[in-house]
């Protein structure tokens, strides 16, 4: 097999300086193969040719601070300190992972965060800087993550309709939520502005993107200052989480039948043991579990997870039936 390479000034020409970055020009030749969603190509979005280059920040990644120890890095199973981004229940958690606030050139208003945070505001606003409230950062993350509660009014994460965010390996059903548009990037970091998807919806620019919506089309904005932000977040957000909160409830109740003594059998339950009404648990405990030590916990001769305890990296019992 032959190939014939082209060399960059015939397949992407270097533009002049006034010319609008867009198109196949060098400078933006990466930024259409991995955010665009049909690549280079200049015709409408076909979901049969859909750029499918983005899922390659699934499999590499550059050196993170766990590769600089002295330590074997692989004996880690994850990078401490990232941020799951269907986690985050606070405007001040997301102003600290965009970290872009108070100088004049910077993206969030400082104003508007200080002075809701001096006068107590219950959530901060996260205004841009050029755009004002007609861009909120943390309502355009809730806007594009979590649908509309229909009792409460408000948007929450796990309602039907919700979209969290996934790996970008992740092949599932891909949409573009209120519109008809199909787009797998929308299912991942790359997903787009809600803000833009009713007023530029052939052209929105992506959620983290920095300048305004009139700098994106113009490309006054250069790639680079456009998308730094979701160049530093990027390293620093993930969409697994390895540590759990569980709190749990246990209840009695009589039973019966041939099953208490015969393997398989049936056994019948009751009401409820000690005296206790349906919704009163006999026992109640708070657990921390760590999903990262699932290795030790797994015994090979067994094939099961027989210390499944080294999971469990911290207990309280809440109630005992002796307390009642």
């Amino acid at each position: 097999m032959t190939f014939a390479l082209k060399s960059y000034d015939e397949t992407h020409p270097v533009p002049p300086s006034t010319l609008k970055q867009t198109g196949t020009l060098i400078q933006v030749a990466g930024i259409q193969k991995f955010l665009s969603q049909t690549g280079v190509s200049t015709s409408a979005p076909d979901p049969a040719t859909y750029n499918y280059w983005y899922r390659l920040f699934e499999y590499v990644e550059v050196p993170s601070r766990i590769h600089r120890q002295l330590a074997n890095p692989m004996d880690d199973f994850r990078v401490p300190g990232r941020l799951n981004l269907n986690t985050i229940r606070h405007p001040s958690v997301l102003a600290g992972l965009i970290d872009d606030m108070e100088g004049a050139g910077n993206v969030l208003s400082f104003a508007t965060y200080n002075s809701d945070v001096a006068n107590g505001r219950q959530l901060y606003r996260l205004y841009d800087q050029q755009e004002g409230s007609t861009r909120d950062w943390w309502l355009q993350l809730l806007l594009s993550r979590d649908a509309t509660d229909p009792i409460a009014g408000i948007a929450l994460p796990g309602t039907p309709g919700s979209a969290p965010f996934r790996s970008f390996d992740f092949r599932g059903a891909p949409s573009v939520p209120g519109t008809t548009n199909l787009d797998p990037r929308e299912n991942t970091l790359f997903r787009s502005l809600p803000a833009d998807r009713a007023a530029n919806p052939t052209d929105p620019r992506h959620l983290f993107e920095v300048p305004t919506w009139a700098q994106h089309d113009d490309g006054t904005s250069d790639y680079h200052t456009r998308n730094r932000i979701l160049s530093k977040i990027m390293g620093n957000t993930t969409t697994r989480s390895n540590t759990f909160v569980v709190f749990m409830s246990v209840a009695y109740f009589e039973a019966s039948g041939a099953g208490l003594t015969t393997h398989d059998d049936v056994v019948q339950i009751g009401d409820r043991a000690h005296g206790k009404t349906v919704n009163q648990p006999d026992y109640r405990g708070f657990f921390v579990i760590d999903r990262t030590r699932i290795e030790e916990a797994f015994e090979p001769t067994t094939k099961k997870f027989d210390h499944w305890k080294r999971l469990v990296r911290y207990r309280h019992l809440i109630q005992s039936i002796q307390d009642n």
